[in-house]
């Protein structure tokens, strides 16, 4: 994707930039504003708008996700040294912060390690992720009732290290082999194709999750060899739309799973996330289109 962006997002990055060199020291809100040439009430409207959540808002949320990193990288140090380096005055104060974003204090936090979708919480902003933000998905997403699903495809389980747990990378394989076999598949009720990720379990070690790539059908008798039935039960869903190859993807896991699901995680169920695409513009194409289906609670 070009870094060739709108000067307002340059702006922006510019304080990014500032903020991440500032994460341990006492960030002047209305400073910001001045390096970015703005009026103060003018930079917190085009801030919100280009990175999609509050300044303040931003702020706290680089702070406790970098402060969880170090609680896992480094176990020596105490909980109240890193609260006061994340710029918080008391290990209380840290803790209430610390479980409304993580749902868990702090030391359990660090006596489980890693939670599912971790670091994602709020990764830095870049050049490129302000750019897909304006262009490659819709951010506040659409809520549409889907009826029950009944899905066929390869089912695939994985076990693999959280650094190495690539969707794309350990997906595409599977959908290959996937896509040469449905077109003689009756009863399909629509025309896309579906593929869905269950995290079964996540620790500092290791991921393990199951993949299927699978086709919609109304009823089905007998499916070609490998292949299995995954119901869907009836849900409202906060449904995404993207667009974009490459970085693209990632940036839109980031958006969804980071900003957005962290400020509606009691409202997120426990479905599987389900992707929904043509074939032509599968996550695994040069033209990806795709919505991104979260299950909401009733």
């Amino acid at each position: 994707m070009s870094t060739h962006v709108p000067p307002s997002i340059e702006l922006v990055q510019r304080t990014l930039d500032t903020i991440e060199t500032q994460l341990g020291e006492d960030i002047a809100l209305e400073a910001l504003a001045q390096e970015a040439g703005m009026s103060f009430w003018y930079f917190l409207r085009v801030f919100r708008a280009t990175v999609g959540e509050t300044l303040k808002d931003y702020i706290r949320r680089r702070r406790l996700t970098q402060a969880a990193l170090t609680l896992l990288g480094e176990r020596n140090r105490t909980i109240l040294d890193i609260a006061l380096e994340a710029g918080f005055e008391s290990n209380e104060a840290f803790t209430r912060a610390f479980r409304a974003q993580f749902d868990q204090a702090p030391s359990a936090f660090r006596r489980a390690g890693s939670p599912p979708g971790f670091p994602q919480a709020q990764p830095q902003i870049t050049r490129d992720y302000l750019a897909h933000l304006q262009s490659g998905i819709s951010r506040e997403p659409e809520c549409v009732h889907h009826p029950d699903l009944c899905l066929v495809g390869p089912k695939r389980e994985f076990a693999v290290a959280p650094e190495a747990f690539d969707i794309l990378a350990l997906g595409e394989p599977l959908w290959r082999e996937f896509a040469e076999q449905i077109a003689g598949v009756p009863g399909r009720s629509d025309a896309c194709c579906y593929f869905f990720c269950d995290i079964l379990s996540e620790s500092a070690e290791q991921i393990r999750a199951s993949l299927m790539p699978a086709l919609c059908v109304a009823a089905y008798a007998e499916l070609p060899a490998g292949w299995c039935a995954e119901s869907r039960p009836a849900s409202n869903d906060a449904v995404f739309a993207h667009h974009g190859a490459g970085r693209a993807w990632e940036y839109t896991m980031h958006y969804v799973f980071g900003t957005w699901a962290a400020e509606s995680a009691s409202a997120i169920s426990e479905l599987p996330v389900l992707y929904r695409f043509d074939p032509a513009h599968s996550p695994f194409s040069a033209d990806p289109q795709l919505e991104v289906w979260i299950g909401l609670r009733d």
